[in-house]
């Protein structure tokens, strides 16, 4: 691959992570679009990272993803290590049945509050939300 066809692949990845305003400003919402893959699990993880700056409670689009696959899974596992090392709490909106299949084959309901809407996620997440299997176990 030319290194023009990196550049490409470089930003078009930024553009598939973007920080949505969210209806409190009680939490962040990041939005997920695009192939979140092997391929270009490096790019996505650190363009997640750059965008986890503090402590808060981040809720995690995943809707618009086209694929997904184990390392896909992976930075969203690391990327949550990081934010509850900042004593922060992460959330995913999955309204997408598809998706939503895939996060439960891969038991990210024991783990992480989930539901099919931003506000639905905070109100779990409010609701003192006890995971089945915490992240170290996981």
């Amino acid at each position: 691959m030319s290194s023009k066809g990196q550049d490409t692949e470089n930003t078009g990845v930024s553009k598939q992570v973007e920080v949505l305003p969210a209806t409190s400003g009680d939490y962040v919402v990041l939005a997920l679009n695009g192939k979140m893959v092997y391929e270009n699990a490096n790019i996505f993880a650190k363009e997640l990272e750059s965008k986890i700056r503090e402590k808060g409670c981040y809720i995690i689009d995943v809707d618009n993803l086209e694929r997904l696959d184990s390392t896909g899974f992976g930075v969203l596992i690391t990327l949550a290590k990081k934010v509850t090392s900042l004593e922060g709490q992460v959330g995913f909106k999955v309204s997408n049945e598809f998706l939503k299949e895939l996060f439960d084959i891969a038991k990210f309901d024991s783990v992480f509050p989930m539901a099919a809407t931003q506000e639905a996620v905070w109100q779990i997440i409010n609701g003192g939300f006890q995971p089945r299997i915490s992240l170290k176990q996981y």
